[in-house]
């Protein structure tokens, strides 16, 4: 899907299940790039299959990830065996609104989740500075905590004027 004539994200894996909402109002937010429940998908480099769900508050589908063989040989530092990739979706918070009061809980448990599992997450949302930005912000504030250092608010809006250069740098590089 594109906005203006530019994609707002890789089509990466074909349509899914209604859960997902690639778009908001009718406007699209984000290709959906996963396959289907128990359908896999062949990729120049990787086949992902998806193996099932989890149930929790975060809507989380389980993926297994293979390196296809011809990149097995060239790809030295990366195992050969399968990923299992864990997707969670926190769907109830609604593009430029904010999430019911229901909900408001979801991102400490699912940043708290992450951390224990200690494996490398990847957050994003439609445009990647609103809901994304927030989720990250709360981890900021969370991980500068535990260090013992101040949590000011002049430290995060630094951290996403920066953050929010380099996203324009790469989005327009890649256009």
């Amino acid at each position: 899907p594109a906005e203006e004539g530019k994609p707002k994200c890789a089509v990466y894996w074909p349509e899914a299940r209604q859960a997902i909402q690639p778009a908001e109002e009718g406007k699209p937010k984000c290709a959906v790039y996963w396959p289907e429940a128990r359908q896999a998908i062949q990729l120049d480099t990787v086949n992902v299959e998806h193996i099932g769900e989890e149930e929790t508050e975060f809507d989380t589908m389980l993926f297994r990830v293979n390196l296809n063989e011809p990149y097995k040989a060239t790809a030295n530092a990366i195992s050969s065996e399968p990923l299992i990739v864990k997707q969670h979706r926190w769907s109830t918070w609604p593009d430029r609104g904010i999430p019911n009061h229901e909900s408001a809980m979801v991102p400490l448990k699912l940043l708290s989740y992450v951390r224990e599992t200690r494996a490398p997450c990847v957050v994003h949302c439609s445009a990647g500075i609103g809901r994304t930005g927030t989720v990250i912000a709360i981890e900021m504030g969370i991980r500068r905590f535990l260090e013992g250092k101040r949590v000011d608010l002049a430290t995060v809006f630094l951290f996403f004027h920066s953050y929010n250069q380099f996203r324009l740098e790469v989005t327009s590089a890649i256009m």
